[in-house]
């Protein structure tokens, strides 16, 4: 027995010291546990990404008046995945004077514009936690502005703007808060893609906003950031506008 001991000691030994003369071999007690029994914790935080990216990228569907599919949020029960912040920034704008105003264009803009916005927030309440969240609805200084042959789109954002504070009211005892942010003219792809950053109608909104220009997406990020942190905790039903001055 003794013998035995002494040679069991002495091998320990040895792989110690061998070891030690190699760090490289050196492990963590997790590295030496079985590499199956920690695949499936991996596994799941891969998942809950992969949901949550599912339902991002499956949102915005809303513009024929349907609800998001179910798909886009039984992604987020599936894995017990909760939000916090809702962005509804799905959009559509048309011009035309009032002789060109049809149902289609009257419905295309107002089933994205409001009631997509609120199909949305409806199904995403269903996964804010207990404390809270933030809604962020993207409206329009054409809200208030109501610039000429924008008689339907400026109709839509006055209606997103009257959803946001309706819902700030209902939400809050939820403690979700809703807001809009108001953007003037911004250059982005929508508005480059439409001929718009190089037309005379930009032109024509430089001239009439006091800091004479358009605005930039970072001109609008800051105020998202803003209104999703715990920093606007106590605002609620409020509307920001980023315009440059311009009402």
């Amino acid at each position: 027995m003794q013998a035995c001991r002494r040679k069991h000691g002495q091998g320990a030994d040895d792989h110690d010291e061998r070891r030690r003369e190699d760090p490289h071999r050196r492990q963590s007690i997790a590295e030496r546990q079985p590499r199956a029994q920690h695949r499936p914790r991996g596994d799941r935080r891969d998942q809950r990404r992969s949901a949550a990216a599912r339902w991002e990228h499956r949102r915005p569907d809303t513009a024929g008046g349907e609800p998001p599919p179910a798909g886009a949020t039984s992604h987020l029960s599936q894995f017990g995945l909760h939000l916090d912040i809702l962005v509804n920034n799905a959009g559509i704008y048309e011009f035309a004077p009032i002789e060109n105003v049809t149902p289609e264009h009257f419905h295309k803009m107002f089933d994205l514009n409001v009631l997509g916005l609120i199909l949305a927030s409806q199904e995403a309440v269903k996964y804010f936690k207990p404390s809270g969240g933030s809604i962020i609805n993207i409206s329009s200084v054409a809200s208030t502005q109501a610039p000429p042959t924008a008689s339907v789109y400026s109709a839509t954002k006055a209606a997103v703007d009257a959803v946001t504070r309706s819902l700030a009211k209902e939400l809050g005892p939820r403690n979700i808060r809703v807001n809009s942010i108001n953007p003037g003219m911004v250059d982005t792809e929508g508005v480059r893609a439409a001929g718009i950053s190089d037309s005379d109608f930009r032109k024509q909104i430089e001239a009439q906003t006091p800091l004479g220009r358009i605005g930039q997406p970072q001109d609008i990020a800051p105020a998202a950031v803003f209104l999703a942190s715990t920093d606007s905790g106590w605002m609620t039903g409020e509307t920001i506008y980023i315009s440059g001055g311009l009402r």
